[in-house]
């Protein structure tokens, strides 16, 4: 092994290990941890734990390198298994989980024999690091295997009986999986033909990316704006240093070949206006990028300005829900949306814009919604049991899940109602405290749940259509265009 190769191995295990370490301490910092958020920190933590063991074991003086290598090992007994505990604990929601007896003995064993020259024999640390497996190592790398296959099994199961936006969790998950399969099996083709290519490290970076995404992206444990914020300023400072050095070495280099004797500090003049020509525009488009394709969060400057643009222009109340429903199905990314108004001449609430709701095979004249429906009856009275007033789907099947069998059937019957109206989300619209009506949002394309972001900012959204869709159905003037 060269020192070339020697030093992928160890800057690829740093960089695996700072980004395992920076999600597990995002995620620390929320105020509630539940058992989801603790597996998914000690995944993290074993899996960087394990990437920085060459670099470590490199340190330190040769008596204690084998030791200290043999210690940290313990962590990658633990990488799958935990991550699967993960998993597991995803799909069970709340049944109890069942680990085969072979996998947990199993472990035990091998934490107990990673202390001996039975598994690791020896480490050389003298111009390159190499490990040197025991006589029982081959049968470790079928135990690890094993714990692969028994999760691949798990989670294709989990991902066929899933659906909605856990479908989509399960599907990155599963593709996370075949990726640190990839990544093991490079690990282990390395141990015993040191000729391999050692990328191991490279591959997990890829795997921590995947299931940090599906875990942001999806909202899988409600991470905040900590996160994003974290996330966004984090690639930009990694983006910076790229351009700070790399327009230090590029002028380093040039100055070598075609202006030497130069003044040697020039590198760092040109690296540093480098950074101070792109900052601010990276900045903006790093946190822009992060914003709109990692978490999905629209422009709400952008939302605000078309909003009040269709306030100003809409005499009528049809050209108005049809105007509001394309922009929100633009801005949330939805296949289907519209407005629920109170008709005071039928004494029931209308849908808007009707051709919207018969796609779905719903005609007005065959649905009743009145005041009596459970639904309406949430978003005047019972709002309270929903942050912003705001009704959410997957809430709802929470609520019902944690609820006794009355209260569970209230609950069925406001899924039932939202079933038929398409809707993931409907956000009411208030005059003082009287509901007039509620916006309807389907499911994001994405399969991505409703943030608190999209929740509050669709409240402020409602407030402020209220007034308009006051003046326009109930005050007298409305006239003919009335409802």
């Amino acid at each position: 092994m060269t020192s070339v190769s020697l030093s992928l191995r160890v800057f690829s295990g740093l960089m695996a290990g700072f980004c395992c370490y920076f999600f597990a301490i995002l995620t620390l910092l929320r105020p509630k941890l539940d058992r989801v958020t603790k597996l998914f920190v000690f995944s993290n933590v074993t899996l960087g734990t394990w990437a920085i063991s060459d670099f470590l074991s490199l340190l330190a003086p040769k008596e204690w390198a084998l030791f200290i290598f043999r210690v940290l090992y313990l962590a990658g007994l633990l990488i799958v298994p935990t991550f699967f505990l993960m998993v597991l604990e995803i799909g069970s929601e709340g049944k109890k989980i069942k680990i085969p007896w072979v996998l947990s003995y199993g472990m035990i064993f091998f934490a107990v024999i990673t202390f001996t020259p039975l598994l690791i024999k020896d480490v050389e640390t003298k111009g390159s690091f190499v490990e040197i497996p025991g006589p029982l190592y081959p049968l470790f790398v079928i135990y690890f295997l094993s714990w692969l296959f028994y999760g691949l099994v798990c989670m294709f199961k989990t991902y066929r009986a899933s659906e909605g936006f856990k479908r989509n969790q399960f599907k990155y998950f599963f593709f996370a999986l075949i990726i640190a399969f990839i990544a093991a099996i490079n690990y282990f083709l390395w141990i015993f033909f040191p000729q391999v290519p050692e990328v191991f490290h490279c591959i997990e970076i890829v795997y921590v990316f995947v299931v940090a995404y599906a875990v942001i992206r999806f909202r899988l444990m409600d991470f905040d704006l900590l996160v994003r914020w974290g996330l966004a300023y984090a690639a930009v400072v990694a983006i910076s240093a790229g351009i700070f050095l790399g327009a230090m070495y590029l002028t380093n280099y040039l100055t070598e070949i075609f202006f030497k004797g130069i003044n040697p500090g020039l590198p760092y003049w040109i690296g540093g206006s480098a950074l101070l020509l792109t900052f601010e525009p990276l900045r903006k488009r790093t946190i822009g990028f992060v914003d709109h394709y990692i978490f999905q969060c629209p422009d709400f400057k952008s939302i605000l300005e078309k909003i009040s643009e269709i306030l100003k222009t809409s005499e009528d109340v049809n050209i108005l829900s049809t105007e509001m429903t394309k922009t929100v199905k633009e801005i949330w990314k939805v296949d289907h949306a519209g407005v629920v108004f109170w008709d005071r001449n039928s004494s029931q609430f209308k849908l808007y814009p009707r051709e919207n709701f018969e796609k779905l095979g719903l005609k007005e004249e065959e649905f009743s919604l009145a005041t009596s429906d459970f639904l309406i009856r949430t978003l005047e009275s019972e709002r309270r049991l929903f942050q912003y007033g705001i009704v959410l789907d997957d809430e709802v099947d929470v609520y019902g899940n944690r609820s006794g069998s009355g209260e569970r059937a209230t609950f069925m019957k406001i899924r039932r109602t939202m079933k038929k109206l398409g809707a993931a989300a409907c956000v009411p619209i208030n005059i003082k405290e009287q509901l007039i009506g509620f916006i309807v949002l389907g499911p994001k394309k994405s399969g991505a749940l409703y943030n608190r972001e999209d929740k509050k900012f669709l409240s402020h959204v409602g407030n402020l259509i209220s007034d308009q869709i006051n003046r326009l159905i109930y005050a007298p003037q409305a006239g003919p265009s009335a409802a």
